[in-house]
């Protein structure tokens, strides 16, 4: 019994580190591939840059520990039939989610995290056992989880004087997706303290403490409603299986953090830590407008595809309504994978839920107090995530999805009778074990791949980069196309088959704008019409492409075209789109230029002030709320500038406005309006950038 005991103790040990690696690290996503120094290489493990690689080193040991335990068991614990079948046909149908994909190599990316999730469900139940494995790994997992709280109170001590607001992130990509991943802590924490001995309880505790202490501090009303919702679940659950007495200690640690919070609130003469939650500032009724419009997005895009879309694709198709601009994540994990995934595989999924609960409730009173209380923790954190996800796409945060999956598959260990051993036969391990060395290594080879590009980036442009660049398989990686395509231009070289087969791969705004460039420059003006009208489908109200089919008509000198398209540029204006941004200090410009242009046709003079006068009126918008924004970040030393609004972009919208200004100073002087004319001038002469102001501290 010994020799068999160690190796078990090990591989659970294996799988409590990958938890704890999904904790730290697995707050990160990975949008486009960032540049990355080879002496940065390990800093940007834990950054966005690497996010890929980073989930996929961390899941190595949770992997092997499955993989070992399928060729060493021959009697396999599994879940009841019905929720290990729903799950492999809900892992299933999000593979088959790629076949309706128009950007398949993003999609599998995804779907390799969704299926480590699959890793993470299975392998709690393969793996932890009745009481001890579930406890070790909950042990791993509040553990990481107070080193993030820690992590994340000393970011708003060092902020503090700065901004006495500030809301904190501990290397998570915002405040939100950490709320999500701290509520998944907490109660498992909880349920440590209560059902341990002297030391484990005082750091369980300890550890509830600084979770909830840190959840305070990222502000998140999302976060703070959820964990009502969490505290109502772990309170019936804890009172009902472990009796009065032990649940009232639970409350000692939502004390401690409330008081904690309470002084530090107290000591901040006009802002705190709460100020975020304690005033309805207009940025948060913005924010609450724009997630609404983001929902109704959602539901858009399930009536017109009831299949889905594709994994992850909603950073593309979410401008095809017509209701937002493309946004990366729905903000409601719910929805977001009913129009990625199809409405079948949401109604499959929650199916899997109402089926995991009723295991978690069913004999529960027939159970030891400390499993139970346990079992409760478990219970109020997934109650706590699922509320989450109602206003935040937690689930595509890698960390959050690992960690949710694999409390769902110890919940099940730690029921009455929710799981049994199967004798499995030795083909049936293999497979298995096959299919989970197999999922683990393509996320290491895709994290691998991801890496190499960006620390191809971090050389550029230095020739042989450029030259790795060039060799480097694209793996039908549409972006990658892209880059190769841009630098290729950059260093002369020909490119410009290279966008087509971007465009090709992953047909996104800015690669089929790109392709419509290049064919405008061949004078192809009818293939580049219908590469822009095809973009303006994925987004009917982008600012950006309306504008290339402008440029496209005023190549053509097609007048009347012109002028229907410059005056759709200004009716977007009325859209949601435009009224309710994502980044609403972030003025468009391109409706300025538009009127503009408009200008150019009126020969009523009057019209003509009018248009020029709302198009100076913009340009001056731009130079007081963007403007400042494009400074700090060229200080902060941000490549992309200000949401991809760089220093030099700004230079040349100022000086379309000085432009824009002394057209309507001239104008004003047709119409013998001196002092307009001399108002016009001098708002022009105020579109200027304070170039001293650029230097980096």
């Amino acid at each position: 019994m010994k020799s068999s005991a160690k190796p078990r103790n090990l591989l659970l040990i294996l799988f409590g580190i990958s938890a704890g690696f999904a904790v730290l690290f697995g707050g990160q996503i990975s949008v486009v591939v960032m540049p990355v120094s080879p002496g940065g290489f390990w800093s940007s493990l834990s950054g966005g840059e690497l996010a890929e690689l980073a989930q996929a080193l961390g899941v190595i040991p949770a992997v092997v520990a499955l993989c070992v335990a399928l060729v060493r068991t021959r009697v396999v614990p599994m879940p009841r039939a019905s929720i290990a079948l729903g799950m492999v046909i809900f892992f299933t149908l999000l593979l088959l989610s790629l076949l309706v994909s128009r950007f398949r190599y993003v999609s599998f990316q995804s779907w390799l995290d969704w299926a480590l999730y699959g890793v993470a469900f299975f392998g709690a139940v393969i793996l932890s056992g009745r009481v001890h494995g579930p406890r070790l790994i909950l042990q791993f997992i509040v553990g990481a989880g107070a080193l993030v709280a820690l992590k994340g109170i000393g970011e708003y001590a060092s902020m503090r004087a700065v901004d006495p607001s500030w809301r904190i992130f501990a290397d998570w990509n915002n405040a939100n997706a950490l709320a999500g991943m701290l509520l998944l802590v907490v109660f498992p924490a909880l349920g440590l303290m209560l059902t341990s001995e002297r030391l484990e309880r005082l750091f369980s505790g300890l550890a509830a403490t600084l979770v909830l202490f840190a959840l305070a501090l990222t502000q998140s009303k999302g976060g703070f409603l959820a964990a009502g919702a969490g505290v109502l679940v772990w309170l019936v659950a804890a009172v009902a299986w472990g009796g009065w007495k032990r649940a009232s200690v639970s409350l000692l640690p939502f004390l401690v953090a409330g008081v904690m919070v309470f002084a530090l609130q107290a000591q901040s003469a006009s802002a705190g830590p709460m100020q975020r939650v304690a005033t309805r500032a207009e940025n948060s009724e913005q924010s609450g407008r724009f997630r609404k419009l983001l929902w109704q997005t959602s539901i858009d895009l399930i009536q017109a595809a009831p299949l889905g879309t594709g994994l992850n694709t909603f950073q593309f198709e979410s401008g095809s309504p017509g209701r937002v601009t493309p946004t990366y994540m729905a903000h409601q994990s719910y929805l977001q994978l009913a129009a990625e995934a199809g409405i079948v595989t949401l109604v499959l999924f929650l199916g899997i839920g109402v089926l995991w609960l009723r295991e978690m409730l069913r004999g529960a009173r027939k159970l030891p107090p400390d499993r139970s209380l346990l079992r409760a923790g478990i219970l109020a954190a997934v109650a706590a995530s699922a509320a989450h996800s109602l206003v935040d796409s937690d689930w595509y945060y890698f960390g959050c999805g690992f960690i949710f999956f694999l409390l769902l598959g110890l919940g099940l260990q730690l029921s009455n009778d929710a799981t049994s051993p199967e004798l499995a036969p030795r083909s049936m391990r293999w497979v298995l074990m096959t299919s989970v060395a197999a999922v683990g290594t393509l996320s290491l080879l895709f994290g691998w791949h991801e890496a190499q590009k960006s620390l191809i980036l971090g050389r550029l442009p230095d020739l042989a980069a450029f030259e790795e660049m060039k060799e480097l398989p694209d793996g039908g990686d549409g972006e990658w196309v892209y880059l190769q395509a841009t630098w290729s231009r950059r260093m002369g070289m020909q490119s410009d088959l290279e966008y087509q087969r971007a465009a090709q791969l992953a047909p996104s705004l800015r690669h089929l704008r790109a392709w419509a460039r290049v064919q405008i420059e061949r004078r192809e003006f009818p293939g580049a019409e219908s590469t822009l009208r095809s973009a303006l489908k994925n987004d009917p109200n982008n600012l950006a492409t309306l504008a290339a089919l402008l440029e496209l008509y005023q190549a053509q000198q097609s007048t009347a075209q012109i002028q229907e398209t410059a005056q759709r540029m200004i009716e977007v204006e009325k859209t949601s789109t435009y009224q309710v941004r994502s980044l609403p200090e972030l003025i468009p410009t391109e409706t300025a230029w538009a009127r503009g242009v408009l200008a150019e046709f009126e020969s009523d003079r009057s019209r003509r002030a009018q248009l020029l006068q709302e198009a100076l009126e913009i340009y001056q918008r731009y130079h007081k709320v963007t403007v400042p924004r494009i400074l700090q970040a060229t200080r902060a030393g941000l490549e992309g500038g200000f949401a991809g609004e760089s220093l030099e972009d700004a230079r040349q919208n100022l000086r379309q406005g000085q432009m824009i200004a002394s057209r309507l100073a001239e104008t004003y002087r047709e119409l013998e309006a001196p002092s307009r004319a001399a108002e016009a001038e001098a708002a022009g002469r105020e579109l200027a950038i304070d170039e001293s102001s650029t230097s980096t501290p």
